[in-house]
């Protein structure tokens, strides 16, 4: 088990034998601790900026894919050419032109990766803007709610539907970050 798992079993177990509403000492006297849930897959999975963020990245996918694919075809067309030219062609010909198109297949290489990177950043891209956008409006809901916890359903075993805010979560969510703009690079 690792050190993280440990430690949320250990606040989730301490939860379990606390009340949802607890009172605490401070100076200004007794406050009520009021525990939230929200579905965080969820909210990635449904927001309109997430969606939105999902069809640039596979517009992008696609448009990735068809450079990929025309230029794989362009190298498989010059591989039956110089399979074909090898008899015709004097050694020093032919190994000049296997070299270039050696030098070929690694830039093919290359390009594969930078594609592959491009997706990769889009996405973390979009989960970073979307993790900043529902922390921010978690926390106006807790203001506004006096909600002094929120924890994420995933990590709870049990909990009323009343704890949960993810639809009024959602709802802000939708009003700050409806669109997501990615920059492709």
């Amino acid at each position: 088990m690792s050190l993280k798992s440990l430690a949320i079993a250990v606040v989730l177990a301490a939860l379990a034998f606390t009340p949802v509403k607890t009172a605490f000492a401070q100076a200004d006297g007794p406050k009520a601790v009021t525990i939230a849930l929200i579905d965080y897959q969820r909210l990635l999975r449904e927001s309109k900026g997430m969606q939105d963020a999902a069809k640039q990245i596979n517009a992008k996918g696609k448009e990735l894919e068809t450079v990929i694919k025309n230029r794989q075809k362009e190298l498989q067309a010059a591989e039956t050419e110089l399979k074909r030219q090898r008899t015709v062609l004097s050694t020093e010909a032919f190994q000049k032109r296997r070299a270039d198109f050696e030098k070929d297949v690694a830039e093919f290489n290359r390009l594969q990766k930078r594609s592959a990177d491009q997706i990769t950043a889009a996405n973390q891209q979009s989960l970073k803007a979307a993790d900043q956008q529902i922390f921010i409006s978690a926390q106006e809901i807790a203001k506004a709610n006096n909600i002094t916890l929120i924890l994420r359903r995933s990590n709870v075993y049990m909990a009323a539907e009343a704890m949960d805010i993810t639809d009024n979560v959602l709802a802000e969510l939708d009003k700050k970050m409806p669109t997501l703009k990615l920059n492709f690079k």
